[in-house]
């Protein structure tokens, strides 16, 4: 409370000089004051932890909590990615192009920079990519814009003349009662990009504004800008333009180059045509799965699904792998192997998989080995397995690969059978080659 009290105290929890002499007037300082008592405590602690001594910022949290409602959990975020400096900052022409308080309204809807640190992107994405990354994420995207907007559509058609048009994202903010024109690139800022836009915003408001809908306001997000450059740029323009940057902190590596190669085999991330292949070698076949906490004997949609989830997968872990067979007529996928990083120069084994019809053939061996040769060049000094006790082929597996008992665990229960198991786990020194 003695926080509380320190960071609101000035000016909002003292009485009002107008109310001792009896006048009946609110002032911003009596709205304030009755803002702080409007939210749960729970809210006040994460803001008093993020603005310390800061109260035009916690007022300004306070204030957004009200006016949207906000959970603790949608609060956070916004204290997280720092909305505060980052409301209203966007360059724009508004207070030139818009009547007031359109102008100041538009400018305070901006953000500068956007926050897109919701999507699971890799390194060197396409443009492309990102914007089918916004639209996957919807909820969040609108989230991050703020309130009142409404998503209307993607790649939205206009017919120019005669030509057509396409808008990378088209919304209606129902508090500004106007179509907001979006336009998103992953380089830096240009001058030619305020034609285009303007372009496009002069066309809305041609073509779908109705009477009563205010000016279309058009909202640039590039990866970034020379805001002096951006300032010129949005001056020269008659259509309400705004300028914003955005930030991905944290890019996920593209690991789609990872390849292990052996005389037979090689592993590398999957495509999603290879669910054809994979469940007629092994997702179609109940004795595939014996030994593994997954559901036996897909359909082909569900082979399908379970393909789209081994993509996700494979793109967040770097040796999360399917292995194909070399052949005659190209490659064959024959199953999965993976291995990850779970200390400094330990790697373990996240599951080796191929079809029954490829099992006693030394596959098995020269998956193992190379998973081991790979994580060696990469610095690890242990490699760890695991195996069920009553998998007799696993256990001869790792024993001709030259693995030595660690340990045994507890007892488990398959969710799938009720069958009572242990984990027998075994690790391989990689400093000496056997």
């Amino acid at each position: 409370m003695h926080q509380f009290y320190r960071l609101y105290s000035e000016e909002t929890i003292t009485p009002q000089a107008v109310a001792q002499l009896g006048e009946v007037e609110i002032t911003p300082q009596d709205v304030a004051q009755m803002n702080i008592f409007m939210i749960p405590w729970g809210h006040h602690r994460f803001i008093i932890d993020k603005c310390k001594d800061d109260r035009n910022k916690a007022l300004f949290y306070v204030e957004k909590t009200l006016e949207n409602n906000w959970s603790r959990a949608v609060l956070q975020n916004f204290l997280d990615t720092n909305l505060y400096e980052r409301q209203g900052k966007a360059i724009s022409n508004f207070e030139k192009t818009l009547p007031a308080p359109q102008s100041d309204l538009a400018q305070e809807m901006t953000k500068d920079p956007y926050n897109f640190d919701f999507l699971t992107i890799t390194e060197g994405y396409y443009e492309k990519e990102l914007k089918d990354a916004l639209m996957n994420n919807i909820s969040q995207f609108l989230l991050e814009l703020g309130t009142g907007f409404a998503f209307v559509g993607r790649e939205y058609r206009l017919e120019v003349g005669d030509t057509e048009q396409f808008i990378d994202m088209l919304f209606y903010n129902i508090t500004l009662h106007c179509y907001v024109v979006i336009e998103v690139k992953i380089r830096a800022f240009e001058p030619g990009d305020m034609g285009q836009i303007g372009t496009y915003v002069a066309a809305v408001d041609g073509i779908l504004r109705k009477e009563g809908d205010a000016p279309t306001v058009g909202l640039l997000v590039c990866k970034n800008k020379d805001n002096v450059l951006a300032q010129y740029a949005v001056n020269s323009s008659n259509a309400p333009v705004g300028i914003s940057e955005y930030e991905l902190s944290d890019l996920m590596p593209d690991y789609s180059e990872v390849v292990i190669e052996t005389s037979n085999l090689i592993m590398k991330k999957a495509v999603f045509d290879d669910w054809e292949q994979l469940y007629r070698n092994i997702t179609s076949r109940p004795e595939s799965a014996k030994y593994m906490l997954w559901k036996i004997d897909d359909s082909e949609e569900e082979s399908k699904d379970r393909m789209l989830r081994t993509l996700d997968f494979q793109s967040k872990e770097k040796y999360a792998l399917t292995v194909y067979l070399k052949t005659e007529s190209g490659l064959e996928a024959i199953g999965w192997a993976s291995m990850r990083e779970v200390n400094p120069g330990v790697y373990e084994d996240m599951g080796i998989a191929i079809g029954p019809d490829f099992v006693g053939k030394g596959y098995g061996k020269q998956i193992l080995n190379a998973l081991c040769d790979e994580a060696r060049n990469q610095g690890a000094k242990e490699f760890h397995c695991s195996y069920r006790e009553k998998n007799l082929a696993s256990k001869r597996l790792q024993d001709v690969c030259g693995f030595k008992f660690d340990y045994r665990s507890e007892e488990k229960t398959d969710s799938r059978t009720g069958e009572i198991y242990v984990v027998v786990n075994a690790k391989k020194d990689l400093q000496y080659v056997v």
